[in-house]
C-alpha cells in the first residue's frame, strides 16, 4: 500500500512538471533488464564469479570447523580468520565492484537507447511504468528490440 501511495504520488509531482501537451513514454525497465540478452549475460558472469567466492569462502569455513573440531588454539583460530578475511575481503569488494559497473553499464545502454526511440516516436518524456497509473505509450518491446539488435543478439 505504501508502495502505490509512493508511485502515485511520484506520477502527480513528475506530471505536475512535464507540460500538459507532452507526450508521455513508458518502459518496463525490470522486463528490459531480464530479458536484455547483454544483461543476461552479466548476470551469468556475476553467477560464475560468485559461485568461485562461495567456493573460496566455504574452503576456508572447512578449516576453520577442522580446526575447531581439533580444538586448535584461540591463536591459532584467530591467524585462520585473519587469513579468511585478508584473502575474501578483497574478492568480495570485487565481486561487488563487478556488479555495480555492470548494472550501471546496462542502465546507461538501457537509457541511451530508450533516449533515442523516444525521439524517433515523436515522445518528450520516458517514464517506468511502475510509476504510472494510467495512459502513456508503451515502448519496452522497441528498446528491447532495438537493444538485443545492436548486442548482436535477438
Amino acid at each position: 500500500m505504501r508502495k502505490i501511495l509512493i508511485s502515485v504520488i511520484l506520477t502527480v509531482i513528475v506530471f505536475g512538471m512535464v507540460p500538459a501537451h507532452a507526450e508521455v513514454g513508458l518502459i518496463n525497465m525490470q522486463a528490459i533488464f531480464e530479458r536484455y540478452t547483454e544483461a543476461s549475460k552479466m548476470e551469468d558472469l556475476f553467477q560464475e564469479k560468485r559461485k568461485k567466492y562461495e567456493e573460496k569462502l566455504e574452503k576456508h569455513n572447512e578449516k576453520m570447523t577442522k580446526a575447531r573440531e581439533k580444538k586448535s588454539s584461540e591463536k591459532k583460530l584467530k591467524t585462520l580468520a585473519d587469513t579468511m578475511q585478508k584473502e575474501m575481503e578483497p574478492l568480495q569488494q570485487e565481486l561487488l565492484q563487478f556488479r555495480n559497473e555492470s548494472i550501471y553499464s546496462i542502465r546507461q545502454k538501457i537509457l541511451s537507447t530508450t533516449q533515442r526511440v523516444a525521439k524517433e516516436q515523436g515522445l518528450d518524456v520516458v517514464m517506468d511504468q511502475q510509476a504510472i497509473v494510467y495512459g502513456g505509450y508503451d515502448l519496452t518491446e522497441f528498446v528491447l528490440d532495438r537493444l538485443n539488435k545492436e548486442s548482436g543478439s535477438k
